[in-house]
């Protein structure tokens, strides 16, 4: 015996019993009979952990807890409804935080491409296109596996494309679809290389502080995070309300793209969290501002 969640017609919820059709077809595409099944209405049954195979039976209708007797060594047949597209998710190598479009990369990135699916990806279908080019698809796909990571083979692909990109705005493109053949992708668009030696610069808005409110009473801290061009020494910097003193103050040699350094909340000058008020976070390389923003704090004591 084993519990499942079955999609029958609306009509057949009111009865106690029903039996399986005779043809149901399993998530490889096989047509089997499964005669001997009766499917007898049990409420409260929601541990998807008992079905055999993390698997669930599915017809056209709706959805209820529902118990399973059979003859024994006749395994149920059965259909694994699939209706969402992979997920794609792409970081640098050396980076933990996600890539998006208009960040500034290295000038030889190694892109890392995790490709999932609830059920079973389509290897063939992968493509991987930077510039407009294709780099990886059905021929080079076993070539590009990334090594440091374990592949799900039918559940995750994991890849690593590594590349060069001569200064300017770049793109990268990756697709797939599932055995159901739904299908996902990912574009990201003004992937900016600097020239070597270029002085350091951050586009507009590319300075974020999060939260912009901010109790210490509350606990936690404060991420403050940035994007430069080209790997650069950097000075970040919380002048009090009105300009008054630094209260904090921080030197980091940041990277080429993404960067990330929390705040606690406390001055360096008295030893005790930020008093009420408004404060500047700034950013600073080559005597240049290369960003902005605003915390305001409030519920100190």
């Amino acid at each position: 015996m084993m519990a499942a969640l079955v999609s029958l017609p609306a009509f057949a919820s009111q009865s106690t019993n029903y039996k399986l059709l005779p043809k149901i077809v399993d998530s490889g595409g096989k047509t089997s009979s499964s005669p001997a099944y009766i499917f007898s209405s049990k409420t409260g049954i929601t541990n998807q952990a008992k079905i055999t195979g993390s698997s669930y039976i599915f017809y056209p209708g709706f959805f209820f807890p529902a118990e399973i007797t059979g003859a024994v060594n006749t395994p149920a047949i059965i259909r694994m409804e699939d209706k969402t597209a992979p997920v794609i998710e792409v970081t640098i190598a050396g980076s933990d935080s996600p890539l998006w479009s208009n960040d500034s990369i290295v000038a030889a990135p190694t892109f890392k491409i995790d490709l999932t699916d609830d059920i079973e990806l389509d290897p063939d279908s992968v493509i991987v296109k930077i510039d407009g080019e294709i780099r990886v698809n059905a021929n080079s796909l076993t070539e590009n596996l990334d090594s440091d990571k374990p592949q799900g083979y039918k559940t995750s692909i994991c890849l690593s494309c590594a590349t060069s990109f001569t200064p300017g705005m770049h793109s990268l493109y990756i697709e797939a679809k599932d055995k159901s053949r739904n299908f996902g992708f990912k574009q990201y668009d003004g992937l900016q290389v600097a020239a070597p030696n270029a002085a350091p610069e951050m586009k507009t808005g590319s300075l974020v502080v999060s939260p912009t409110t901010y109790s210490p009473a509350a606990g936690g801290g404060v991420t403050v995070a940035f994007s430069v061009n080209n790997e650069t020494d950097v000075a970040l910097f919380v002048y009090g309300p009105g300009g008054r003193g630094t209260e904090w103050a921080r030197k980091m040699r940041a990277k080429a793209g993404y960067n990330q350094i929390e705040f606690s909340g406390v001055s360096d000058l008295s030893g005790e969290p930020l008093a009420n008020g408004i404060y500047v976070l700034k950013v600073i390389a080559g005597g240049k501002e290369l960003g902005k923003q605003y915390l305001v704090v409030y519920g100190t004591k």
